[in-house]
């Protein structure tokens, strides 16, 4: 595999984005992970206009395709994907 180191990216308005998604109070995190819960198990939530988007069919879906693996069941072998090339870039 061949990795590619591109020019960084310095600037302010990046680095001012980022920080403020991360800036959230424990209780904001909390709220959103309660809300994130709660429209899971209803399959439904309202958006910030107040319309609700359902999303039961997709709940649903999930829920009848899961799987479960006995502890006496062996595990697929894992095939890792090989790209060709892999390009970094860091940017604040």
């Amino acid at each position: 595999m061949n990795f590619y180191f591109l020019p960084h990216h310095d600037s302010d308005d990046i680095a001012e984005s980022i920080k403020s998604a991360l800036d959230i109070s424990r209780s904001t995190a909390s709220a959103l992970a309660q809300s994130a819960l709660e429209a899971a198990q209803q399959g439904y939530y309202y958006n910030a206009d107040g319309i609700k988007l359902d999303g039961r069919y997709f709940v649903q879906a999930a829920r009848d395709n899961k799987t479960s693996i006995a502890p006496t069941d062996a595990l697929q072998v894992f095939q890792p994907i090989v790209h060709g090339e892999t390009r970094i870039q860091v940017a604040n």
